[in-house]
């Protein structure tokens, strides 16, 4: 496999933009002077791409925005490195189950005119490795569901990619729709269904299954517009999520990055994001009744998977089980030789998510840590 450090960093999402979206967001935020040459890129393929946008919404997007969806989506939800890529990909070996593929993301303003067109070279293109994790990330594999939205709307989180130091302010417009963002859940819906309208239209007939950590903050929003949908949650120990986090961050801003941000101004960042996802998803689940959520840890999942992923299906009371069961088996066959990232849990990060995460350790039953004296702390910045 390739890995994504490997290629040219001006490789960007972002390019498949709709103008008006794309130059309304880099007008908003202000991008640092040295990455002025990725802002010329991703503007001069933008430009390049028009022929390819306007054969979309000639030809194909006004069926694409006819298109039911077959029926109410299964949903994955979690904060980012707690196991829903993992789930994800499991799940997705259910032949019932339709997914948004990574050419979907990738082209979402010239999907069928374009990107589709890509998949078809997927058994010829070698699989890149995600920076993170070392995960496959093949242009046919299932992808987050949101990652499309940059390229339709400003109402997204997803460009904090983009703007990593507006992380924490776009979390609160776009996934609390506080602020600036309280009058744009319309706008939200409206660009999240016409991406599930999308999948639906290349794979007619099947239910979708998403993944969206941020969604994880909108589950009452996206239960009550989705009527009879179901979701998953899975959560993950909060050290290992805080440290891991810390790399997703790292990884991605600098590759896509337009501003540059300090350990501290990243690390505040996903202590405050994390408190925020979490606590809203606490204060929204106990509405939602439990044959449309349920919940896992990645831990339970490591341990016995096939045990928790027969549990959703009865829990959710889904079908196919018994045509899921064998590719299910297969598929986690083939990942047992994987080898996820091992983290060193430090006595300060140990003290910050004890203070700003406390909550966590009770409402997910995970052990707390004894927070280290300072004393302690003085000891291990002398033995580093």
């Amino acid at each position: 496999m390739i890995k994504v450090e490997t290629l040219p960093p001006i490789l960007s999402p972002y390019v498949m933009a709709k103008p008006e979206v794309l130059e309304e967001v880099l007008d908003r935020y202000s991008s640092d002077p040295e990455m002025a040459w990725r802002v010329t890129y991703i503007r001069t393929m933008n430009r390049l791409l028009a022929p390819a946008r306007w054969i979309e919404e000639r030809f194909f997007n006004a069926n694409v925005r006819k298109t039911e969806l077959a029926s109410p989506p299964l949903m994955i939800l979690g904060h980012w490195r707690s196991g829903t890529t993992h789930l994800h990909y499991t799940l997705a070996q259910d032949p019932q189950f339709a997914t948004i593929s990574n050419a979907q993301i990738g082209s979402p303003t010239c999907y069928f005119s374009l990107g589709h067109w890509l998949t078809r070279l997927a058994p010829i293109l070698p699989h890149i490795k995600r920076p993170m994790d070392n995960l496959p990330m093949g242009i046919e594999l299932p992808q987050e569901e949101e990652l499309a939205m940059p390229a339709l709307t400003t109402a997204t989180l997803y460009y904090y990619w983009m703007f990593p130091r507006e992380f924490a302010s776009l979390f609160d417009q776009y996934c609390l729709f506080k602020g600036e963002g309280s009058n744009r859940q319309q706008d939200f819906l409206e660009a999240y269904h016409f991406v599930l309208q999308q999948a639906t239209y290349a794979d007619p007939g099947k239910t979708l299954l998403l993944k969206n950590p941020p969604s994880t903050a909108r589950l009452a929003l996206l239960a009550d517009h989705y009527p009879d949908s179901k979701f998953v949650h899975i959560h993950r120990n909060p050290y290992d999520v805080y440290r891991s986090s810390q790399r997703l961050f790292d990884k991605m801003s600098s590759s896509l990055g337009l501003q540059t941000v300090s350990p501290e101004q990243r690390d505040e960042m996903i202590l405050h994001v994390y408190d925020g996802m979490m606590n809203t998803y606490l204060a929204q689940r106990n509405s939602i009744p439990s044959d449309r959520l349920i919940e896992i840890r990645y831990e339970d999942l490591e341990i016995n998977p096939m045990k928790e992923i027969k549990g959703i299906y009865e829990q959710l009371d889904l079908p196919g089980w018994d045509d899921a069961e064998r590719p299910i088996q297969a598929y986690l066959k083939q990942q047992r030789n994987y080898q996820k990232n091992d983290y060193v849990q430090d006595p300060d990060l140990i003290r910050q998510v004890n203070q700003r995460w406390e909550f966590a350790f009770g409402a997910f039953g995970y052990e707390m840590q004894d927070t280290p004296t300072a004393s302690q702390l003085r000891k291990t910045a002398t033995a580093s």
